[in-house]
């Protein structure tokens, strides 16, 4: 049996430069993100990060 770990965590939406709407699920760093920011998209093996 698998145990799902609690963690905090935000969920943040991107309108990226095509247009197109992407939310993403992040641990919670204590960065901050702030509406009209630019920052970057990655995804690799089901993972998607954002950052400034």
């Amino acid at each position: 049996m698998e145990l799902a770990a609690r963690q905090n965590g935000r969920e943040i939406t991107v309108r990226l430069d095509g247009g197109e709407l992407r939310v993403v699920t992040r641990q919670y760093t204590g960065e901050v993100f702030s509406a009209g920011d630019r920052v970057r998209v990655s995804s690799a093996e089901s993972v998607t990060r954002v950052t400034h």
